[in-house]
């Protein structure tokens, strides 16, 4: 009996189709993984149509600690937690092989290093563009492929890897790495992609130069040489309402600011604009579009023709020819050149003194560059709880930022990430502030959600609408939940259950119709009440108890309040860090979490202060409620020193 064939493929070409009819003619069953779902193109959507005619095809693609598709093999589901922990880590390790190995080296590198003089930022502009692009897409491909093939019934007897933008022997270099399959694995068409990448290298170095210049000179304006206006504060996007109103004296009610609205210039770069937009509109602060600002002729003359399109451009025109200009090199050109014009246009006609973001999940090294050359500061908050390792790797990892603020100093997990950071701020966990005002109402607030006077526990879930890979942990998660409660319904108690996202059990009905059985068998539960839009830290400070979801931030904000805590962690993730302070503060199966409520309850929490006190000093301190009073206080020091520094006191 002839064993199965396992195609991997990152998209769907025509390649697929030939090797495909080739395995039908040598009769040999067919299994086909691809990477990206296929473009409405009419030839792709044909080729997909035809496979899924003949054979057993599967789209699977990782994007921000997820995995998307359709048609998802059933091991791939569950084995979820292990399959995310590998593709993070070894997504990192990939792209710091090929980075050392074959772009540091390239004529490339050294083009566009040049036309930001070089300045050692340009070393994670390359290094975020593989991780975001290139290494995630090849490394989740290969391991869902590893694992389809280790539990297939017969195994498989060959298994081929078509990379048709593997510019850089990703699957060569990842496959003699890790050895991921038990048998050899085939690389066709290899020479076939090497030329169809030449030839759209080549493609681009004549597209790009021209779409770039009409973008440009659609900005042309007679207006764009007027006098600089000095704003010293820019907010990029990433910045959420609540700290908005905080970070200004006209809006602060609680903190001491020395900013003020004049100052601020709001910058749109991305899709989650809307609580700035809301913000702006209120206290009329000034909103740019950084792809709209005008441009003067003179600025386009000798500051885009003649350094980039003379210099950078031509070059890795030459390059092409080569065959060195393939198209990832060409998308972080194209992404640097831009941000370059936009930053220095912005700088130019506004002044740079400070530049506040939240957006690491963005490759930001040309922005931090650019407002570098000006004499600017990039500053960078931290996003989500990075004691956790994968925050790390595929969120914080090569930040690029002057200063950083974060909840504590113990992150050396993040210190490793390859980052370029001039200097670490640890104030604490500025959400933690909002804690500690409750805090002070936990009586009012009692009453409020609690008349009954009942044992409180609050639980801080995931959200109902999560993508299908999720939904066997989810459930999971709210079956130990409630097999918890009904262990102790007999007792004074009662079970606040808030979902991580604003929305409602609507959402995720249609595709979840599981969980929505679930909930409602305790819809009406006199001893059950469900949250979607209450304020998490008014909850925090009525709690007794806390479960939450893996590794939610809130997990590490219900230590800092001191309240008994359990992650429930269903994926088993083996970066969970805090099992290693205390093994009762992670469980992944329904009869661990019922036996720590069941503790809770009696006055046995086992987790002793002095477990967290250790934690709080690596991840959240000072922890006084004071976090973002110190944010400003830094800030405002900061932006003292660089008024000192370029001699501008205006």
């Amino acid at each position: 009996m002839k064993k199965n064939t396992l195609i991997l493929a990152d998209r769907i070409t025509f390649p697929i189709f030939c090797l495909v009819l080739f395995s039908i003619i040598m009769k040999r069953p067919i299994k086909v993984l691809c990477g990206i779902l296929p473009a409405l193109r009419l030839s792709r959507l044909f080729i997909n149509h035809c496979l899924m005619r003949v054979c057993d095809i599967s789209f699977v693609y990782y994007d921000h600690l997820d995995l998307h598709g359709s048609n998802i093999p059933k091991v791939l589901i569950e084995s979820f937690g292990e399959l995310k922990d590998n593709i993070n880590e070894r997504s990192f390790l990939l792209c710091e092989q090929i980075f050392e190995r074959t772009v540091a080296p390239s004529r490339t590198y050294r083009n566009i290093a040049a036309l930001f003089n070089h300045d050692r930022r340009v070393n994670n502009l390359f290094r975020k563009a593989l991780l975001l692009h290139y290494c995630k897409i090849y490394t989740s491909l290969i391991e869902c492929g590893s694992l389809v093939a280790a539990q297939a019934d017969g195994g498989f007897g060959r298994v081929y890897l078509l990379g048709s933008r593997d510019y850089f022997n990703a699957c060569k270099c990842y496959i003699e790495t890790f050895r991921p399959f038990s048998v050899d694995v085939h690389l066709p068409f290899k020479r076939y992609f090497l030329i169809w990448n030449w030839l759209l290298g080549l493609a681009l170095s004549l597209a790009v130069p021209v779409y770039v210049l009409s973008t440009i000179l659609r900005r042309l304006s007679k207006t764009a040489n007027i006098s600089p206006v000095a704003k010293p504060i820019w907010l990029s996007t990433g910045i959420n309402y609540t700290f908005l109103t905080n970070f200004f004296s006209e809006t602060s009610d609680v903190y001491r600011s020395a900013f003020h609205v004049k100052d601020a210039l709001f910058l749109l770069e991305g899709s989650d604009s809307g609580q700035m937009l809301r913000y702006s509109s209120e206290r009329a602060v000034e909103i740019v579009n950084v792809k709209n600002t005008p441009l003067s002729l003179n600025y386009i003359v000798n500051n885009v023709i003649r350094p980039v399109y003379c210099g950078t451009f031509f070059r890795q025109f030459l390059l092409s020819l080569s065959g060195e200009g393939n198209l990832l090199y060409w998308r972080i050109m194209y992404k640097a050149v831009t941000d370059k014009i936009n930053f220095e246009t912005l700088a130019r006609r506004y002044g740079v003194r400070m530049y506040l973001t939240a957006r690491f999940n963005e490759n930001n090294a040309a922005k931090v560059m650019t407002i570098n050359a000006f004499k600017g500061q990039a500053v960078g908050f931290q996003f989500g709880d990075v004691a956790h390792p994968l925050m790390n790797l595929f969120v914080n990892a090569y930040a690029s930022v002057n200063h950083f603020f974060m909840y504590g100093d113990g992150l050396t997990e993040f210190k490793k990430c390859g980052h370029i950071i001039d200097s670490f701020h640890p104030v604490g966990l500025d959400r933690m502030d909002a804690f500690f005002r409750f805090k002070e109402q936990a009586g009012f607030l009692r009453l409020k959600h609690n008349p009954e006077k009942a044992f409180v526990i609050v639980v801080f879930g995931p959200a109902y609408n999560e993508t299908l890979p999720r939904h066997r942990n989810v459930l999971s998660f709210y079956h130990s939940v409630f097999a918890a409660f009904l262990q102790v319904v007999d007792h004074n108690v009662k079970f606040i259950i808030k979902v991580h996202k604003k929305s409602s059990m609507a959402d995720g009905e249609a595709d979840f119709p599981e969980l929505a059985t679930l909930i409602e068998l305790f819809r009406d539960h006199p001893k059950v009440h469900y949250c979607y839009y209450e304020n998490p830290y008014e909850l925090l400070a009525i709690a007794d108890m806390v479960i939450t979801w893996s590794s939610s931030t809130t997990g590490l904000e219900a230590i800092a309040a001191g309240k008994p805590t359990v992650f429930v962690d269903p994926m088993k993730s083996r970066y969970l860090i805090y099992g290693s302070f205390h093994p009762s503060l992670v469980v992944s199966g329904k009869k661990d979490l019922q036996r720590l409520v069941d503790m809770t309850i009696k006055g046995e929490y086992p987790v002793s202060p002095e477990v967290y006190e250790r934690i709080l000093r690596l991840y959240c301190a000072p922890n006084d409620g004071q976090a973002f009073q110190r944010i400003l206080d830094i800030l405002i020091d900061l932006d003292v020193r660089q008024w000192a520094n370029t001699g501008d006191f205006n």
